[in-house]
């Protein structure tokens, strides 16, 4: 789980941490970086497709009490 601070938005840290997990995750051997993420996390959606995440539509869930989640990867 990735989470940034109300007080730290908007200051690259959100992308600072996706960058270190990529980077784990190409160093690991991994071939992709699947996430998770609610339809109102619009600000980290919009983060995560500036960095190169596509939207996995076949791969979206609800959880028990119904919420939809939404998938994006990354291919390395």
């Amino acid at each position: 789980m990735l989470a940034v601070g109300k007080q730290a938005r908007g200051a690259g840290v959100g992308a600072a941490l996706v960058t270190s997990v990529l980077q784990t995750a190409r160093d690991s051997g991994y071939e992709a970086v699947v996430l998770t993420t609610m339809p109102p996390m619009v600000d980290a959606q919009r983060l995560y497709g500036h960095m190169g995440f596509v939207r996995a539509t076949e791969r979206d869930w609800l959880t028990r009490t119904g919420m939809p989640l939404q998938v994006m990867r990354f291919a390395l």
